[in-house]
């Protein structure tokens, strides 16, 4: 098991609030619309996309944030969520080059409201977590994670009602199998390369 990581604002933010937004929507729209057919023992399928855009400090360097994701999420009865995503997050500096973090593959989502009103995200992500390219480079670089990942988020909720309130505590890599040397960098290759790209 790799060690427990705390998710820290400086590092790729915006990657962690999309992919915890999808999650969020994914199951408000469950919520909303499929209460009856997933009550009913029946899968419930929507196809969506996020648009997200945000001016972010990453690794000491201000930038601009564009994410989208085109996402399809299943929600079954007493099973994990599984939202099947491609997609990508741009930053780009004020000189205008840039570094793209593209993603793609399903992840299971299981969530469990704990005593204390956090709640506990497992997310098992098979696929692409993380492919960095650079206007700069050529093709992808060293950041390229891939293969399978469970990771454990402890979230502090805040308002319950209140989804922008919600806050990353920590993360905790349960299993990750497959080349994954951002990852076992601790995250410290993502801020070298977005350093020598954008800095």
């Amino acid at each position: 098991m790799r060690g427990g990581n705390t998710v820290s604002g400086q590092v790729g933010g915006l990657r962690w609030r999309m992919r915890l937004s999808v999650a969020a929507l994914a199951a408000a729209m469950t919520s909303v619309l499929s209460v009856s057919a997933v009550a009913a023992g029946q899968p419930f399928m929507e196809r969506f996309t996020v648009d997200v855009t945000a001016d972010e400090v990453i690794c000491g360097i201000p930038v601009t944030a564009h994410g989208v994701a085109s996402v399809v999420h299943v929600a079954r009865t007493d099973k994990p969520f599984i939202d099947i995503h491609v997609g990508s997050v741009t930053y780009t500096n004020a000189d205008g080059d840039w570094v793209e973090v593209d993603f793609r593959g399903p992840t299971m989502i299981t969530e469990t409201l704990n005593p204390d009103g956090t709640l506990t995200v497992t997310l098992v992500n098979s696929g692409m977590q993380e492919r960095l390219t650079t206007s700069t480079g050529h093709g992808p670089t060293a950041a390229w994670d891939r293969g399978r990942v469970e990771r454990i988020l402890t979230v502090d909720l805040g308002d319950p009602a209140d989804p922008e309130d919600d806050a990353i505590l920590s993360m905790e890599v349960a299993f990750a199998a497959g080349p994954h040397p951002d990852l076992d960098s601790d995250f410290a290759l993502f801020c070298e390369v977005f350093v020598a790209a954008l800095g």
